[in-house]
C-alpha cells in the first residue's frame, strides 16, 4: 500500500510538472506581455521595423536569463514603466541565446515571473550575431550583456549605451529629451 501511494505522489508531481512546462511553453503572451515572432528577424534593422514599435521612443534591454545583473535590473523596470506609462515609450526586451533545449521555456518564464510588461523577442543565434555586428562599425561594442539602447521615434538609435534601469534620473532625463525631439 506504501509503494502504491509512493507511485500515485510521483505521478502527481511529474504531471504537475509537465502542466506547468507545457503552460509556460505555449505562453504566447497577453496584454501587456508582447511575444514578437523573430523567425523573419535577422538583423537590427529587422527588429526596429516592427511595426508597434514605429513612431515611439525604443528602449531596448538586451540580456539573459543566465545574466545576474540582467535580472537585478529587472526590479527598477516597474517604475520606468510607471514613469512613462502615459508617454509614447515602447519597451523591447531582446533575450540572448543560449544554445539550450530549454531557452525558450526558461525565457518565458522569467519574462512572465518579473511581470516584464512590454515586447519580448527570444533572438536566434544567428540574429544574435548580426545583432551586435550591426553596431561593429559605430562604436566599440562587445557581447555583454545587459545593455541597454534607446531609439528615437524616427528609427534612429540615439544612444547605444543608455543608462540602466536603475540609474533612474539619468535614464528618465534621456527619455524625456528623446521624447521632445
Amino acid at each position: 500500500m506504501k509503494r502504491i501511494g509512493l507511485v500515485i505522489f510521483g505521478t502527481l508531481i511529474v504531471l504537475t510538472f509537465l502542466v506547468y512546462y507545457y503552460s509556460t511553453i505555449n505562453f504566447k503572451g497577453n496584454e501587456q506581455i508582447k511575444i514578437v515572432n523573430s523567425s523573419n528577424l535577422k538583423s537590427f534593422a529587422d527588429i526596429l521595423k516592427i511595426s508597434e514599435l514605429k513612431g515611439k521612443i525604443v528602449y531596448i534591454d538586451v540580456w539573459g536569463t543566465f545574466c545576474g545583473p540582467c535580472i537585478k535590473e529587472f526590479e527598477y523596470g516597474m517604475d520606468l514603466k510607471n514613469r512613462f506609462k502615459n508617454n509614447s515609450v515602447a519597451f523591447l526586451y531582446l533575450a540572448s541565446p543560449y544554445g539550450r533545449a530549454d531557452d525558450e521555456f526558461r525565457w518565458k518564464k522569467m519574462i512572465q515571473s518579473k511581470s516584464l510588461y512590454g515586447y519580448h523577442l527570444l533572438m536566434t543565434n544567428t540574429l544574435y550575431e548580426n545583432f551586435w555586428n550591426s553596431f561593429k562599425d559605430s562604436i566599440p561594442m562587445s557581447y555583454q550583456i545587459p545593455h541597454y539602447i534607446i531609439v528615437g521615434r524616427n528609427g534612429r538609435i540615439l544612444n547605444y549605451n543608455a543608462p540602466r534601469p536603475s540609474s533612474k534620473t539619468i535614464l528618465y532625463e534621456q527619455i524625456e529629451r528623446a521624447l521632445k525631439q
